[in-house]
């Protein structure tokens, strides 16, 4: 009798898997999402990688402080997402915040609080912290996003963002996704691919976003919004902050592919060659490879 009942709980067990990977509420629908109200059930999104459409909803504000402390104090936050399992579902935040988030996983690609998202619906969320640290694909928000939709977000950094290439204040790289009604507050450093907002994008849409905080560094491809942007539709931006480079310095973008010939223009950049500051103009030609190179004019 006892070894029929252990086996017919075993098959009750392995009939729902998904509910033993969740310690909150919901069932995972529109109708009736996972309901986060701790920093525990947060991490626990991170169960439901490579799955379509499930849907999370932020209860409350959460402070991730305490938890980072607890259980990983020497790298932070493990990133939602990786390549090879992305984040596919959809993201509430509610209209709360997730605050004290800090990540140093130097040698990592796909770094963010988000790592890498495909297909994902985030909206209405605020993220704050200190410091995001990485490799390559780095953004306080999100690391790699692709064919996502990101709606009415803000992230906060007061130590800012730093990789080595495609790295930007909210996202690292971005492919065919939809950004609406967001606010950037950090700063960047990187070695190439640096924008304020992206490091690099490739299709999709931005509209009513606002970038500010000073942006460094020590290579290529730095734009006050992005390093280098290919077929972006761009409506109402707003950018303030410095930014430097050596090559391929933009006050907006670094380089952009398929953009209509432009005109002589004054922007704020900081290089070698320039006072950092310095408002100038530049003769913007493109090069072989299609980008817009920014020479001083004589």
């Amino acid at each position: 009798m006892k070894k029929l009942l252990s086996i017919a709980m075993f098959l009750i067990c392995s009939l729902l898997p998904t509910n033993a990977q969740y310690s909150g509420s919901g069932n995972g629908t529109e109708d009736d999402p996972y309901l986060i109200f701790n920093v525990n059930q947060l991490s626990q999104v991170s169960n439901f990688l490579n799955q379509n459409g499930v849907v999370f909803k932020l209860m409350k504000d959460l402070d991730l402080t305490e938890w980072i402390a607890e259980n990983n104090p020497r790298q932070g936050w493990l990133p939602i997402g990786v390549e090879s399992m992305p984040f596919m579902g959809k993201f509430w935040g509610n209209g709360h915040k997730v605050s004290g988030l800090m990540i140093k996983r130097t040698s990592s690609d796909y770094v963010g609080f988000f790592g890498y998202v495909s297909g994902a619906t985030i909206e209405n969320l605020t993220i704050e912290g200190s410091s995001i640290m990485g490799a390559s694909n780095v953004g306080g928000f999100i690391g790699y996003a692709s064919g996502s939709e990101i709606t009415n977000c803000k992230l906060s950094l007061t130590s800012g963002v730093e990789g080595t290439n495609k790295v930007g204040g909210f996202i690292g790289q971005s492919y065919n996704s939809n950004f609406s009604t967001f606010n950037v507050e950090t700063s960047v450093v990187a070695q190439s691919y640096l924008g304020g907002f992206v490091g690099i994008a490739e299709g999709g849409t931005w509209q009513h976003g606002c970038v500010s905080g000073l942006r460094t560094c020590t290579g290529d491809y730095a734009g006050g919004f992005a390093g280098k942007v290919t077929n972006v539709s761009i409506s109402d931006m707003k950018q303030q902050g410095n930014i430097g480079g050596h090559d391929y310095v933009g006050g907006f973008v670094g380089c952009g592919f398929h953009r209509p010939r432009p005109r002589p223009a004054c922007i704020r950049v900081r290089s070698r060659r320039s006072p950092p500051g310095e408002c100038r103009c530049w003769q913007r030609r493109p090069d072989r490879s299609g980008c817009v190179r920014r020479r001083r004019r004589r």
